[in-house]
């Protein structure tokens, strides 16, 4: 619980590098309801449309943690929209590269 706390302060100071560090370093969630953790974090960013980086964030945990199909589709949709947007691009090539290894 600690790094994903980590990660979501560095999200809102965006250091993305260091939340793509703590997000690899989250083996599992099963000390917490990881389900209500992904739709925490997707009715957040459905509530604050301009913070791509929660889309990331859900689409990311929910892969591994909660909803796989769900957050693959989403993981798409946060490219589709963050691309060209210069400030997203570590989490653009993060995204990419999780599509790439789960295909």
């Amino acid at each position: 619980m600690v790094r994903l706390n980590k990660a979501f302060y560095r999200f809102f100071d965006r250091n993305y590098s260091g939340v793509i560090r703590l997000f690899k370093k989250i083996e599992d969630m099963e000390d917490m309801r990881s389900l209500d953790i992904c739709e925490f974090i997707e009715d957040e960013y459905e509530k604050k449309l301009n913070k791509l980086g929660l889309l990331f964030a859900f689409s990311s945990l929910s892969i591994n943690f909660g909803d796989y199909d769900r957050g693959k589709i989403r993981l798409q949709e946060f490219i589709s929209k963050a691309q060209g947007d210069n400030q997203y691009i570590e989490l653009i090539n993060e995204a990419k590269k999780i599509l790439t290894n789960i295909s």
